[in-house]
């Protein structure tokens, strides 16, 4: 058994003392009890036992005690600062219009003004802070604006001409090439295709190796003339409607097939390196707009970070799983990156042109699937996509004679293929 020796207090506290200080506690506090100098807190030698020992003297902002008839006394604090309110919407249009010059202002309008939900309005304000920094020579901070622009509106192309200019300007050769780029797919997707080839064929001036827009120039490449159609070989026996085989082509997409991003992009076995995507858990902001376009930049950003642009068979199946979302931009992006593939060109240049038929861009789509029609292939059967597609791009230009002559092939090899009859028959007296 061991015995635990007694607790011996220190020299300074005797036992007398502190049972002392017990009855005075127990009396109650009067208000003429409170010290002249009207605080509580006494100094470090007031409260001090001994001469040898000292006790921390700590200032709790203390003014006085109130006490007010009847009521029980209250303490007082004073130097807390309150956290300052944000600014409300009003309070910064009124900033704006007594001060139309400071950017500062601009910017903080403009934010408070997506936030709300006011998305065109605070983009406008966004516009007019980018232009004052950049009058007052702060380009990085009105670099930094009209990213934010960008990715909100990220087809303005005004705003990827002002891109370009801010890299020009920075003299940073792989940023400018990178703008250079964005404004090139950005003509792209809206319909211009002639001002994005002459962008693509800056970059390639600027850099001879880009593989980004080398693909995109020859995707784009003026077409061959189509061949004149052959003439129809003499008629045979015409075989009887139950001996008739017809060839129905595979369409994945039609067979209900789905592309799961999630395994394609966290698959740790297909790929080398780690694929796992790790990004911050962000609370929603209320604006559902807003809060999928940023999960949406995070995935892109997995997606960049984590395949590798020699992986074309991935970008392809991204492409196809963006296009099922309705995600026309992002699944154009990809096939792009599909489309410099030695092989599987004629179905990635099929499933592009869709994207841009979806779009309305019909002159891509037509300029895309002509260069799709010059790939090698063993026979109609296997442009059944790229003939059709290629009929409906030349149908909404007017073209209506040669989507005729289109939809003649594809009912030629076979006749259940989308609505091609119906339209084959609707165009069939057009001269």
């Amino acid at each position: 058994m061991v015995e635990v020796p007694p607790l011996e207090l220190e020299p300074d506290f005797d036992l007398a003392l502190t049972e002392a200080g017990h009855a005075v506690d127990d009396e109650p506090l009067a208000v003429e009890d409170i010290p002249p100098t009207g605080g509580f807190i006494q100094t470090e030698d007031d409260t001090s036992v001994s001469e040898t020992r000292k006790s921390a003297f700590i200032d709790l902002g203390l003014d006085s005690v109130v006490n007010q008839g009847d009521t029980s006394a209250s303490l007082v604090f004073t130097n807390i600062e309150a956290t300052p309110t944000r600014p409300t919407i009003e309070e910064l249009e009124a900033r704006v219009a007594d001060n139309p010059d400071d950017p500062e202002v601009h910017q903080a309008l403009g934010e408070a003004l997506i936030e709300a939900g006011e998305r065109d309005r605070g983009i406008e304000e966004l516009d007019h802070a980018a232009a004052g920094f950049e009058n007052l020579g702060n380009l990085p901070q009105a670099r930094h604006l009209v990213e934010e622009i960008l990715r909100l509106d990220p087809n303005s192309v005004r705003h990827r001409q002002q891109q370009v200019e801010y890299a020009f300007k920075s003299g940073d050769k792989a940023k400018l090439i990178e703008a250079y780029l964005e404004l090139a797919d950005t003509l792209l997707r809206q319909d211009l295709p002639d001002k994005a080839r002459a962008v693509y064929q800056r970059v390639a001036e600027h850099d001879p190796t880009n593989e980004r827009a080398k693909a995109a120039l020859a995707m784009l490449a003026p077409a061959a003339p189509p061949p004149a159609p052959p003439k129809p070989p003499a008629r045979e026996g015409r075989t009887a409607p139950k001996d008739a085989k017809m060839k129905v082509r595979d369409e994945v997409a039609e067979a209900g097939d789905f592309v799961d991003l999630s395994a394609m992009i966290l698959d740790e076995e297909a790929l080398v390196r780690d694929t796992r995507m790790k990004v911050a858990d962000e609370e929603p902001t209320g604006d559902e707009e807003k809060d999928f376009q940023e999960m949406l930049a995070r995935f892109k950003q997995g997606i960049d970070e984590n395949i590798d642009e020699a992986d074309f068979q991935s970008h392809y199946d991204l492409g196809v799983a963006f296009k099922e979302m309705g995600l026309l931009d992002e699944a154009i992006a990809e096939l792009q990156k599909a489309l410099r593939a030695p092989e599987g060109k004629l179905r990635t240049s099929e499933a592009l042109g869709v994207c841009f038929i979806d779009k309305g861009a019909y002159v891509v789509a037509e300029s895309i699937l002509r260069r799709g029609l010059e790939l090698p292939a063993s026979s109609d059967q296997e442009r059944l996509g790229v003939l059709y597609w290629l009929g409906r791009a030349l149908e909404e230009q007017g073209k209506k004679v040669e989507a005729r002559d289109l939809y003649g092939r594809v009912f030629a090899v076979d006749i259940r293929f989308k609505d091609v009859g119906a339209r084959a028959r609707a165009l069939a007296k057009v001269k």
